[in-house]
């Protein structure tokens, strides 16, 4: 369901509102709806219940529309980069 939403809801709009710098409450406000959106929460609290795992896999899938606009979990925010500086020399 994360994969088709991404493909079909998300991605085809995700530029635009990161190039104007504006907040996709259509798209955040679906994503609820589907139980896409802070899965871990419990049922009895209106959030759909899922486990930590599954509130990561949901996150990797909507990270591959756009990244910047993508929700992060410690699990997946973190992104190791490489230095452009000059290797020390000894």
């Amino acid at each position: 369901m994360a994969h088709d939403f991404r493909r079909e809801g998300d991605a085809p709009v995700a530029w635009e509102y990161d190039k104007e710098g504006t907040w996709p409450e259509d798209v955040m406000r679906t994503a609820w709806e589907l139980g896409l959106m802070n899965s871990h929460i419990e049922e009895e609290y209106g959030g759909p219940g899922a486990s930590f795992l599954d509130g990561t896999l949901i996150e990797e899938e909507l990270a591959g529309a756009v990244a910047a606009s993508a929700p992060r979990s410690p699990a997946t925010a973190w992104r190791p980069r490489r230095s452009r500086s000059a290797a020390p020399t000894r």
